[in-house]
C-alpha cells in the first residue's frame, strides 16, 4: 500500500473472511476469546457473539462461517487491517478453516450540515439538485434512497447513498448493539449516508494467511479508488461534516 492509503481514515467500517462453514465453532470460543483477550479485546458478548476493546468502538464477530472486524472510531486503515489480521490469525491457530470462500469490505461515511442557511440539497452539486428544483416551493426533503450495483475488475461494488432529514441512524442489519458510536456520526439534521461495499468471492482458495492478508489489502485500495472517484466528488465539499 502506498502512504496516502495507509494513513488514510475509516470511520464505519466492516472487513470480513468467509470461510467454509464450521457447525462446532462453540468448541473454539473460549480459546479464541482467549487469544483475543490478550490482543485487547476484553468485553465479550456472548448473544452477538462479538468481542469488543474496552472502549466500545472495535470488535471481532464471530459465525460459524466468517470472522469480522468492525470499528466506528477514526483509525488509518493499515491500523485497521493490522487488527483485523489478528483475528484472522486466532481463527487460522484454533478453527483451522480449510477454504476461503470470500472477502467484504464494507465503508459508512456520511455528510452533514449544521448551518440552517445551507440547505440538504446544498450538499450536492448542481447535478443532483435537479429533483429538488423542480419540486412544488413549499417541498421539504424527508428521506431519499438510491443504490447502485457494480462490477469493477473482479470485485463486486454495491453503493447506496441515503439522504435523510433527522437523527443519524446506522443500517439495521448491522451488529452493533451496546457499540459505542465515535463523534462523526452524533448528526441531528439534514445528512447524507454513503455506504459503500466491495466483495470478492473465490473458488476454493485453500485458507492461508498471506493470501487472505493480499486479497484485503486489494480490497481495501480498490473501495479507496471508488470512495474518491467522480461520483463521489459530486459532494461540493470533501466527505465529513461541513461547516
Amino acid at each position: 500500500m502506498g502512504k496516502q492509503l495507509k494513513q488514510a481514515p475509516v470511520h464505519f467500517t466492516i472487513a470480513r473472511v468467509q470461510y467454509n462453514p464450521v457447525l462446532n465453532l462453540d468448541r473454539y470460543i473460549p480459546v479464541i476469546q482467549d487469544q483475543l483477550r490478550k490482543e485487547g479485546y476484553t468485553d465479550w458478548h456472548p448473544q452477538a457473539i462479538r468481542l469488543d476493546d474496552p472502549a466500545g468502538l472495535r470488535g471481532f464477530v464471530l459465525n460459524t462461517h466468517f470472522l469480522a472486524l468492525q470499528t466506528t472510531q477514526n483509525t488509518a486503515i493499515a491500523d485497521f487491517h493490522e487488527e483485523w489480521m489478528k483475528g484472522v490469525r486466532a481463527i487460522h491457530e484454533h478453527v483451522k478453516p480449510d477454504l476461503v470462500q470470500g472477502y467484504i469490505l464494507r465503508h459508512i461515511h456520511v455528510a452533514a450540515s449544521d448551518n440552517k442557511e445551507h440547505p440538504l440539497t446544498k450538499m450536492f452539486a448542481d447535478g443532483l439538485k435537479d429533483l429538488e428544483n423542480n419540486l412544488p416551493q413549499q417541498s421539504k426533503l424527508d428521506f431519499s434512497y438510491s443504490q447502485t450495483n457494480m462490477w469493477i475488475n473482479d470485485l463486486y461494488v454495491m453503493n447506496k447513498m441515503i439522504i435523510n432529514d433527522g437523527p443519524f441512524r446506522f443500517p439495521g442489519d448491522l451488529n452493533i448493539q451496546d457499540f459505542k458510536v465515535d463523534d462523526y456520526f452524533k448528526i441531528d439534521g439534514p445528512h447524507v449516508i454513503m455506504d459503500a461495499e466491495i466483495s470478492s468471492f473465490e473458488d476454493r482458495q485453500a485458507f492461508d494467511l498471506e493470501h487472505i492478508n493480499q486479497r484485503m489489502l486489494y480490497l481495501h485500495e480498490s473501495i479507496g479508488e471508488f470512495l474518491s472517484t467522480q461520483a463521489f466528488q459530486l459532494l461540493d465539499r470533501p466527505i465529513g461534516t461541513i461547516e
